[in-house]
Formats: C-alpha cells, sequence, structure tokens
C-alpha cells in the first residue's frame, strides 16, 4: 500500500461494512474512528506503570515498576506548555494511545494465555486472539501437530530493556558506531520500542526463534501446518519470506511471527494514519526517521497479512470429526485399503465416547475428578492403541496412558490387568490388519515396564512373561514401516526395542533374560532381506545393549560373541562384495549405524565397562568400511 494513501486513511465503522467483522470490538473501532487522525502523542518519553522485564526476547515481566520517563500531557505541563496545546486526552484516547504504544497492564485489556500452551506462565495477549489461537492449537493437535507459544505480549518497558541491552552490546563494535548502522543491526529482528506489534497483544511466536529450526523434522511439519491452515483461524506471518520479492522492507524472515490479523489490522491502520507516533524515550530513538521506522518497518510486512487478504471469518475445521488420515487418500498406496482404515477409525471408543471428548481431556492435561478410575480409563485409552487414525492412537491413546503411568495414577491392580490386555494385543496371530495394534502394544508395555521399575510390582515370572513375549515380538517382526504420511507410526523394531530397553533398566532383571533380549535385539541389528533402517531404529536397537552392559547382564564374552556374529559376511564372502548387491549393502547401511551409534553412546563415559563395546563397534566399523 501507498504511504500517502495509508497516512490519509481513516479508520471508521465502514470497515464492518466491508466485512471486517471479528477486528476488534465494536467499541474499539468506535474510539478509532473517532480519534485515530487527529491522536496527540507525547514524545517526552516511555510510558507509564510498564511491567517490567528482563533484557531477553523469550521472557516476559515478573513485576511492576513505573517508567523512568513518564509521559507528560499538556495539561500537567504548567507554563512548558505551548499557548495552543490541544486538550488533554479523553480516557479513551488514552486506551487507544495505550494498545498503540504498548502502554498497558495485562489486566487492563489482555488475558493470560494458559500454561499448557504455553513455555512458561505469566503470558499474555488479547482476547480475540487467544480465543483464535486455541481454535488453532486444537486443530493442529488433531493432525499431529504441536503449538507452543514461546512469546505474546511485550509492554514498551519490556521492548526497551531488550533493544537497549542490544544497544549496549554494540557499542564498543566498531562496525556499529554510528548510531545509525547500530539501529539497523539490532532491527534485523528486534522492533524499536512502541512500535512492536507484541506490543498490541495480537502477535505471537510459536515453537522456535530460530528460523533453521522449521526447515527440517518436526519444525518443518509445524510450519508447513501453519502455512496451509493458519489463515483459515485469522492468524498470518507478518515477517515473511523476500525471496517473492514481494515483501521487501522491514525486519527479516520470522517463521515464528504470527499475528491475528481481525485484530491487528486496526492497529495498524491507526499507526500508518498517525506517523506521529515516532518512537522516543530510548537509547537512539534520534534515528528513528533516518532509517523509516514507519515506512520500512511497521509497514514492512507480509502483504497478505493486509486484512482485505484475509477471510472476514475463519472458517470452520472439521478437526473433530475427520481423522487426519483423510488427508493421505491421494498419497501413494491403495485408496480403497485407506477408506477401509477411515471407515474404522474411533470404533475402538466405548458408547458416548468421541474424539472430540478425547481431545478435550487432553487439553486439560488428561485430568481426573475421580482418581479411582484411572485403572479403567487406562484400559479405555489401551482399547484404541489400535486405531487407524494418529489423532486417536499415538496422541491421545498412547500419550494419555503414559501421562497416568508416569503420574502413578493406576494402582498395582490396574497395571496388572493392563499389561494382561497389553500381552493379548502383543501375541502372535493377535489380529491387527492395519498394523498399528501390536507395535504400539509393544510401546505401552515398556511404559508398564518402567511402573514395575520405579516402584516394584511384578514377581519374577511376570517380568520373565514380559521379557519373552517381547522379544518374541522383535523376533518376528516383519513389518519394517516406520513412518506413513498420513497413517503415522507403526515403528515396531523401535518400539520393541523401547521395551527392551525399559527391562534392561530393570534392577531385578530374572535369570536368563539377558541372553533372551540379546538374542532378540540381535536378530533384528541387520535382518537378512530387511529394509535400510532410516527412522532411528539402530539407535533404539543399541539402547538397550547399552544398559544390559551397565548394568552388569551383558560381560565381556557375550558382547565379543555378538560382534563376531555382526562382522561374519555369510552369505556373502567377504564385505566388499556388499556393493554388488542391494540387500547387501541394506544390511552394511543398518550394521554401521549400529556400531556408530554404539560408540556415540559411550564416548562420553570412561567406564571400562564399556571397553567391549568400544572394541566391538570399532571392529564392525572396520570390517564393513
Amino acid at each position: 500500500m501507498d504511504l500517502h494513501q495509508s497516512t490519509a486513511r481513516k479508520l471508521t465503522p465502514g470497515l464492518l461494512a466491508r466485512g471486517w467483522r471479528g477486528c476488534a470490538s465494536v467499541a474499539l473501532v468506535s474510539i478509532l474512528a473517532a480519534t485515530v487522525a487527529a491522536l496527540p502523542i507525547e514524545e517526552s518519553g516511555g510510558p507509564v506503570n510498564e511491567a517490567s522485564g528482563d533484557s531477553s526476547d523469550e521472557r516476559e515481566p515478573d513485576e511492576r515498576q513505573t517508567s523512568e520517563t513518564s509521559n507528560i500531557t499538556p495539561a500537567d505541563a504548567g507554563d512548558t506548555a505551548p499557548a495552543s496545546a490541544p486538550k488533554p486526552l479523553t480516557p479513551e484516547q488514552m486506551k487507544l494511545q495505550s494498545v498503540l504504544r504498548g502502554d498497558l497492564q495485562p489486566g487492563d485489556a489482555l488475558v493470560a494465555i494458559p500454561e499448557a500452551w504455553a513455555s512458561r506462565a505469566r503470558m499474555y495477549a488479547e482476547p480475540k486472539t487467544v480465543a483464535a489461537l486455541d481454535q488453532m492449537r486444537r486443530a493442529a493437535a488433531a493432525d499431529g501437530i504441536t503449538l507452543t507459544v514461546l512469546s505474546a505480549f511485550r509492554s514498551f518497558t519490556h521492548q526497551r530493556g531488550i533493544w537497549e541491552r542490544k544497544w549496549v552490546e554494540r557499542e564498543n563494535n566498531p562496525a556499529f558506531a554510528e548510531p545509525k548502522a547500530r539501529a539497523l543491526d539490532i532491527l534485523r529482528y528486534s522492533s524499536m520500542p512502541g512500535t512492536s506489534r507484541h506490543h498490541w497483544g495480537t502477535d505471537i511466536d510459536l515453537n522456535s526463534l530460530n528460523n533453521g529450526w522449521f526447515e527440517y523434522g518436526e519444525g518443518k511439519a509445524v510450519y508447513e501446518w501453519l502455512t496451509e491452515n493458519a489463515a483459515d483461524f485469522g492468524f498470518c506471518q507478518v515477517y515473511s519470506s523476500r525471496e517473492d520479492g514481494r515483501r521487501m522492507r522491514g525486519y527479516e524472515p520470522e517463521r515464528w511471527h504470527w499475528s491475528y490479523i481481525p485484530t491487528a489490522a486496526p492497529y495498524l491502520d491507526a499507526y500508518e494514519a498517525n506517523p506521529q507516533l515516532r518512537p522516543s524515550g530510548f537509547m537512539g530513538a534520534e534515528v528513528a526517521e533516518e532509517i523509516g521506522w514507519l515506512t520500512n518497518y511497521v509497514s514492512g510486512i507480509n502483504p497478505d497479512c493486509r486484512m482485505p487478504a484475509m477471510r472476514a471469518e475463519p472458517a470452520p475445521k472439521p478437526w473433530l470429526t475427520q481423522p487426519a488420515i483423510a488427508g493421505a487418500l491421494t498419497s501413494e498406496g491403495n485408496v480403497e485399503d485407506r477408506q477401509a482404515m477411515m471407515s474404522t477409525s474411533g470404533q475402538c471408543l466405548p458408547d458416548g465416547w468421541t474424539k472430540a471428548s478425547l481431545l478435550t481431556w487432553k487439553e486439560n492435561d488428561f485430568a481426573l475428578s475421580d482418581k479411582a478410575k484411572a485403572g479403567d480409563y487406562a484400559l479405555v485409552l489401551a482399547g484404541c492403541l489400535g486405531d487407524p487414525d494418529p489423532a486417536i492412537r499415538d496422541g491421545i491413546a498412547y500419550e494419555g496412558l503414559t501421562r497416568l503411568l508416569r503420574d502413578g495414577r493406576v494402582n498395582n491392580e490396574g497395571l496388572r490387568e493392563l499389561k494382561t490386555r497389553l500381552l493379548k494385543r502383543l501375541a502372535p496371530g493377535a489380529e491387527d490388519p492395519q498394523g498399528f495394534s501390536r507395535p504400539f502394544a509393544a510401546l505401552a508395555l515398556s511404559e508398564v515396564a518402567r511402573t514395575d521399575r520405579i516402584a516394584p510390582w511384578m514377581s519374577a515370572e511376570e517380568r520373565l512373561e514380559l521379557v519373552e513375549a517381547g522379544a518374541a515380538y522383535l523376533e518376528q517382526v516383519d513389518d519394517y514401516r516406520g513412518f506413513v504420511d498420513g497413517e503415522g507410526w507403526r515403528h515396531g523394531v523401535a518400539h520393541a526395542s523401547d521395551l527392551m530397553m525399559q527391562l534392561a533398566l530393570n534392577p531385578s532383571l530374572p535369570d536368563g533374560a539377558n541372553e533372551r533380549m540379546l538374542v532378540a535385539i540381535a536378530s533384528k541389528i541387520a535382518p537378512r532381506g530387511g529394509p535400510a533402517y532410516v527412522f532411528d531404529e539402530p539407535h533404539r536397537l543399541a539402547r538397550p545393549i547399552i544398559y544390559l552392559t551397565q548394568n552388569g547382564y551383558l560381560d565381556a564374552g557375550q558382547l565379543q560373541s555378538l560382534f563376531n556374529a555382526l562382522q561374519d559376511p555369510a552369505p556373502l564372502d567377504s564385505w566388499g562384495e556388499a556393493f554388488k548387491s542391494e540387500a547387501a549393502l541394506m544390511r552394511r547401511h543398518n550394521l554401521r549405524a549400529f556400531a556408530s551409534d554404539l560408540l556415540i553412546s559411550v564416548s562420553q563415559s570412561d567406564n571400562p565397562v564399556f571397553d567391549p563395546i568400544r572394541s566391538g563397534a570399532q571392529g564392525l566399523l572396520a570390517v564393513t568400511g
């Protein structure tokens, strides 16, 4: 938008007629319409009664204090006020000024962001932003995406603390000797006090303050979900990439910074219509005009985040009823099989239970009003460990079960019944048409085994039964799928290895269990005809070997026998022939990944008990090199 147009524009109730519903409260829009064009702004210093904050971008204020430099209205200025001074600000004008400049107390116009949504307590945002964020978080969770708030409202004083810390840090750097150069460097990622969108309570930082985190793995999945779905809830990435040439000015791209546009747009209009809102009251404020604080920074946002480009009202998301697997129907694989999987989603739930109720329970941290029924709830969750919807299976059933068990809410009777049902799911020949039930039963049994390690309740016979069941399942795994888009995890090898790890950590492992576990683990380190592991299986297989050794369950002779067997190239005559066969190359890849992970795992320890692992892993790398 042309700057002359933006400064000439007045924010009027006509915005509502253009479909800007939900932008802000009607009262606030009316206030803006009446006052924004001629709002007198003082320049003598920062706002009054700021919440104090430390100098970290990630931390919010903990205490309140009065600003060192107070605003003085003309009515208070006495003899220093010019004869033509405007009238004192009305309460409505003072409120608007407070919003635009960050002179707010959290209780004035903001609400607390629930701690469960955030990286820490005492974060605030304006109410409509919090409500929209709640909807967006729930939708993301249904798709297996976790959104965590790192920063939200920041007052003028807090932003001044950030700015002045960075200003002082650069004072002795010759590259930033000139105030303009110093300001421009800080402005790459930090706003001048009084100009930050965080002052408005409409902008939030999510998950990571590092752009690189959003390029791989979990971060990439989070960013892709946000770019595809955030607009449906009114959020936009205001500081977007400049690669497409559509945003040429202002701050560096920030993949973490998302603004709730229905409320933020009127505030941006207010700023652009009032260039007299120039920054003041902090170190370096004198260069604000020279660096173009309004044109280049306040106005230098992603054009998609201008209100007309956003939807007037967020489109409803069918996240409560549509399985997350639905989006995978057009991806690789048999469409009919995927449709069949969808048709069975949620059938694990008892009458009266819904995916929506489960998601609500999860949002409330799996709280229970009647702790005596925790065992019954655990059994309901266990019944959904084979559900084809990853949001139910992994995001609710497994996560909820883990929470109940790790919090110690299930008594020994309930634990024993849970173990019995999970062992039936894991047993050879147990029904598992879609391949989720058995691997997730193994993973859940690892949590059951952990409870016995923390506070013993099993007999030696029960532990041995668990060892045998887990070892047999690991040996029999022939479904090597790890993660499949739209379907989520199966990961049988890794999940069975997790069960082996929890058992290996138990100081009361029964006689013979160590050898049984070692044989099962060895069978899957480099399975003949198996795939090249790419889903962290070597690491998960290495952990029980490490802990069995650490706890004295494996001696040097047993470890040497393991590495001798792994080094054997048979049926090849030598490892040099591996490069002539895809199957042999996959086996070589798996062996080297396993050996490398073992070496990394013990590299920081000088415990001599690990010497056989060091020598064996090094030998395995040498012969397969």
